[in-house]
């Protein structure tokens, strides 16, 4: 769920216009500390299986130093050998897919939330004309159950912005940010591929167990992104793609919170312009 903040529980119709650009940028700060404090949480969690490992390692240093493991293979034989071994490196490598997706999600809802608070101070953002007010897949029933005007606000925009981002990859979500609220995000074009990549390793990892496939290569192509890959291989996610992903994201969130609450005023004063009223 997004818009989390409690900044989203004063009446919009009491809002002063010339308090919009202030408030904005104190829901972009709430919404950059939440992503931190997820981002913490899962640095304490890979802690914890960091120190599981080396328990685990220290037991192995033991049992081979006593060559208890020499007698147990020589007694099981060489394919209960490698299966031991085999399980060590797959548990290694669920972990690492387990810690990207997690960074992955933590970064995407804090886009959903940025996208979302922009959106519900300045409604009209959501769609594609001044003319378009469809509320795409809403739930009428979520509506009606709302307990105030503005929970059923906070509904409608949670609504229209999952819908957009689920329809749409990370790269061109975060372009369309440059058409739709008036001022540029300035994002290096090989970091927008690169969250693009991340995007697809996630949904591969999730809805094909990490096998490359015709999707993959195909939307790649189409961005002019050069892969090592072919398909039917399983892509790879070890210790060093989770710490540079982890990167990527704290210097992409940085960078847009940034540019966000630096224009928050130019925000304010494009969509008067561009709508003729506020809100």
């Amino acid at each position: 769920m997004f818009l989390a903040s409690n900044i989203f529980e004063k009446d919009i119709a009491g809002i002063e216009p010339k308090e919009v650009p202030s408030l904005l940028v104190s829901a972009i700060v709430s919404a950059q500390t939440t992503f931190l404090k997820e981002l913490i949480s899962h640095l304490e969690f890979e802690k914890s299986l960091l120190i599981q490992r080396r328990i685990s390692e220290k037991i192995f240093e033991d049992a081979n130093s006593s060559h208890i493991l020499e007698e147990i293979f020589e007694q099981k034989g060489k394919e209960y050998k490698e299966s031991y071994y085999g399980k060590i490196e797959l548990f290694d490598s669920l972990v690492c897919e387990l810690l990207f997706l997690r960074d992955y999600q933590s970064f995407e809802a804090f886009i959903g939330n940025i996208y979302a608070c922009v959106c519900y101070f300045f409604p009209r953002f959501l769609t594609a004309s001044p003319d378009d007010t469809r509320l795409s897949q809403l739930n009428i029933d979520d509506l009606f159950s709302s307990s105030s005007i503005l929970q059923a606000r906070r509904t409608i925009v949670e609504s229209k912005v999952k819908d957009q981002l689920q329809g749409s990859n990370i790269k061109d979500v975060l372009k369309s940010f440059d058409r739709k609220f008036g001022f540029k995000l300035g994002l290096d074009p090989a970091v927008l591929n690169e969250l693009l990549m991340h995007s697809m390793e996630r949904n591969l990892i999730v809805h094909n167990s990490g096998i490359v496939n015709s999707i993959y290569i195909a939307l790649l192509q189409r961005n002019k992104i050069k892969s090592n890959y072919l398909i039917g291989q399983k892509i790879i996610i070890n210790d060093e793609r989770v710490n540079s992903a982890r990167e990527l994201y704290q210097r992409v969130i940085e960078n847009v919170s940034e540019a966000f609450k630096g224009n928050s005023k130019q925000i304010y004063m494009y969509y008067q312009g561009k709508y003729g009223t506020y809100p």
